[in-house]
This record gives structure tokens, C-alpha cells and sequence, in this order.
């Protein structure tokens, strides 16, 4: 009686790394639903990483699987890359065409030149008649709905506790102008328009809000 054969050896197979790390990539591309450019980088990498993991397993198929893996990270990486991306292009961004973004550190007067209330680029920016963005949190005032004059604050703590501390340079007037009108809120909010600086802002003693900036809002993003 002949001796059945030896059973066929099994051989390990290692998963393909890119392969692994294109889904992870390509899962993680879903963040995009916050609206963050830099977070195309995650179905790039998806792409990129599933692309190599393919070749890899194509070029070595006794020592690497994982090909449904690199699969699925090349397809979550297209999906989601095209809709966030499509997303951030054709109205996710906050920011309109045309506005120049506004940091509140180019506000701030230089503490090595005297008397300096406003810095010269913020000068520059409001004798350009520069189209604006920027966030901040409003003021509470005496109105509450249906605003259209308020002060927004850097911080959100400076609005609500520092009210009679603020440094001026922290501080930016909105007028709103055409059928533009806000409800307060504590959220943060975006505003555009067009900037002004006052170059003869002299520092009151009152509590009541000073500054020597001021944007005639024309869009708000909430």
C-alpha cells in the first residue's frame, strides 16, 4: 500500500507595509470633512502608497500579500481626496477670493519704537484699501440681535473678562454695511471688508472699547 503524499508546505507570506498604510491613509482621508487643506495629504499618501504596495506584491508575490489592502487604500484615497478636495476648491474655504488674510499680530505697535500706536504695515494695508479677513469673538454689547455695529476680541477670554484691560491693538470695529446683520453669539466668527486704520488715535481713559482699527464688513462666515 503506497504512502499518501507529504502535505505542501505553507508559506508565510509577510503583509505588504505600503499596502497597510495606504488604508490607514486612505481612512484617515475622511478627516477632510473639517475642511483642512493640509489634510489632502492623507489621500495622497493613500494614492502614493497604494500605487507601491501593488508593485511590491506584483514584483514579489512569494513573499508579500496584501493586495485587497493596497485596493481599498488606492479607492478611499480617490474618493475622498476628489470630494474633499472638489469640497475645499468650490466653497469649503472660509476665506473669499480677494481677501488678504489678517493676523492680529500685525496689529501690534513695536515696543521698541515710542509712541507707536499703529504699525506701519497695518498703515500700508488700511492706505491700499485692502479687502480683509478675520476672526475673533464679539464684544457683548447692549444688543444682542440683529447687530450691525460691535467690537470682536482676539480671545474669547479677553471678550467675556478683560473688558476694561484690553489693549486697543487687540481690538477691531466692525460696521457692517448693506443688509448685513449678526446675532451675538460666543462662537467665533470670521468677517471680511474693507480695513481702516486711524493714524491720529489718541488712548482715552474710558472703559468704553478704543481702537484705531475699524472693517467695513461686507461678508461674514459663521
Amino acid at each position: 500500500m503506497s504512502s499518501p503524499p507529504p502535505p505542501i508546505p505553507v508559506r508565510y507570506r509577510a503583509v505588504s507595509r505600503m499596502a497597510v498604510l495606504s488604508t490607514v491613509c486612505g481612512v484617515a482621508s475622511a478627516a477632510l470633512v473639517f475642511r483642512i487643506a493640509l489634510l489632502l495629504a492623507f489621500p495622497a499618501a493613500a494614492l502614493l502608497l497604494g500605487w507601491l504596495g501593488l508593485r511590491q506584491i506584483d514584483r514579489m508575490p512569494e513573499e508579500y500579500t496584501g493586495e485587497r489592502l493596497a485596493k481599498t487604500g488606492l479607492i478611499l484615497g480617490a474618493v475622498f481626496g476628489l470630494l474633499g478636495g472638489g469640497w475645499l476648491w468650490f466653497g469649503g474655504s472660509e476665506v473669499p477670493p480677494g481677501y488678504q488674510v489678517l493676523d492680529y499680530a500685525d496689529l501690534q505697535p513695536d515696543p521698541n519704537v515710542r509712541d507707536q500706536i499703529v504699525p506701519p504695515g497695518a498703515l500700508k494695508l488700511s492706505d491700499d484699501k485692502k479687502n480683509v479677513y478675520v476672526k475673533g469673538y464679539i464684544l457683548p454689547g447692549r444688543r444682542q440681535v440683529e447687530v450691525t455695529n460691535f467690537f470682536i476680541c482676539r480671545t474669547s477670554d479677553m471678550c467675556r473678562f478683560q473688558s476694561s484691560e484690553k489693549k486697543s491693538s487687540d481690538l477691531i470695529r466692525i460696521e457692517l454695511k448693506g443688509d448685513l446683520k449678526i446675532d451675538y453669539t460666543m462662537q467665533q466668527i470670521g468677517i471680511g471688508g474693507l480695513f481702516h486704520a486711524e493714524t491720529d488715535f489718541v488712548h482715552g481713559t474710558s472703559k468704553t472699547p478704543q481702537t484705531p482699527y475699524t472693517i467695513e464688513g461686507n461678508y461674514i462666515y459663521r
